[in-house]
């Protein structure tokens, strides 16, 4: 992405519209590895990220909204609107705690553009898991069915 020198808060602005939902240390790290932006502080990337932060929290960037999630605050377009995606009823929604190393091919994989969120990364990523693992989690299946045949059984003699 080419994007001209106007300042920080415009290449961020520009950022969280083609990556929305990442903390202003995520595009403060972006602005700074991509050459994007600079700054002369000692810890250039908490440097853009305090100028972000105050900048939507004095209403300096219209257009621009930021949402607490896991304690900490993500940054979107103001008329941003996740996927609508209809879930089964049988669905499971789980939060789960990453290892570091994890948690950053997760972000790797929304940098490069293969998932618009870190959760559709997720996703596919424990998809890709659960084929792998198919035939194991067939049998296991298959135990647990004979196992709830025997409960049922048992329960039936009292």
């Amino acid at each position: 992405m080419t994007l001209p020198q106007r300042g920080w808060l415009e290449v961020a602005r520009r950022l969280i519209h083609e990556m929305p939902g990442r903390t202003d240390g995520e595009y403060a790290t972006i602005g700074v590895k991509r050459v994007l932006a600079r700054s002369n502080a000692k810890d250039p990337v908490q440097s853009l990220a305090t100028t972000l932060s105050q900048a939507v929290r004095m209403g300096r960037m219209r257009g621009i909204k930021r949402e607490k999630v896991d304690g900490k605050f993500h940054y979107f377009p103001a008329d941003y609107q996740p996927e609508a995606k209809t879930q089964p009823n049988d669905s499971l929604r789980i939060e789960v705690s990453l290892r570091p190393d994890a948690a950053r091919r997760v972000r790797d994989l929304v940098e490069i553009g293969k998932f618009r969120t870190p959760g559709e990364a997720v996703t596919y990523l424990l998809e890709e898991g659960v084929n792998a693992k198919q035939s194991a989690l067939d049998r296991i299946s298959s135990e647990l069915e004979e196992i709830r045949r025997r409960k049922e059984s048992a329960q039936g003699l009292l």
